[in-house]
């Protein structure tokens, strides 16, 4: 009976856990090579997790296990991709997991410049449009054009989302119990198996 209401209670603050906001800071710096982070805050900053990419300049090599495990995993997702039906499935869930997201603040600082400074004009043509997504209250882009001549891209680009994990749980359970994925994780499961 008492290890009845403990897994009840357990349970019940879990399920109120799942409609705790969780936010997403997403990161992209760009010049002298590209940093990529993610900042994950759950429960109000007391889960966080950080994830970052480097490459380019400065950017440390990864060490041969890395790669290793890095070629596993590309291998993995392009097998899953190979599955007849599966890419679609992919981006079916991809935008219904966005449309449950909340963008607190989107900001794009970039300098950007071609060989050419006729061809950075034309392209400023082309980029002016974006200006107008300055309108809205959450949103800043600054475009600064570099007419020295030389090709550059240079700033940053930054993102902060909202959602509760409990809105995500439809989209991704429809997903992972859909027949193509059941399908495509047994033929991968089978194809790990005949490896060993």
């Amino acid at each position: 009976m008492l290890a009845g209401i403990v897994l009840l209670s357990l349970a019940a603050v879990v399920c109120v856990c799942l409609f705790l906001p969780l936010e997403i800071a997403l990161r992209l710096d760009i010049g002298g090579g590209v940093k990529f982070s993610i900042l994950l805050l759950w429960l109000s900053g007391v889960l966080r997790k950080e994830l970052r990419w480097k490459s380019g300049a400065g950017a440390a090599r990864q060490p041969i296990e890395d790669s290793h495990r890095l070629e596993d995993a590309v291998q993995l997702f392009s097998g899953i991709l190979r599955a007849k039906g599966l890419p679609i499935q992919l981006l079916r869930l991809a935008g219904n997991c966005l449309k449950r997201l909340k963008v607190e603040e989107f900001v794009a600082r970039l300098k950007i410049g071609l060989d050419s400074p006729a061809d950075t004009g034309l392209l400023f043509a082309y980029l002016s449009p974006l200006g107008l997504l300055g309108l809205f209250p959450r949103c800043r882009i600054d475009l600064e054009p570099s007419f020295s001549g030389d090709a550059i891209v240079q700033g940053y680009l930054s993102a902060r989302v909202k959602t509760e994990p409990a809105r995500l749980i439809i989209p991704v359970t429809g997903f992972v119990l859909s027949p193509l994925a059941i399908k495509a994780w047994a033929k991968l499961v089978q194809s790990r198996w005949k490896g060993k």
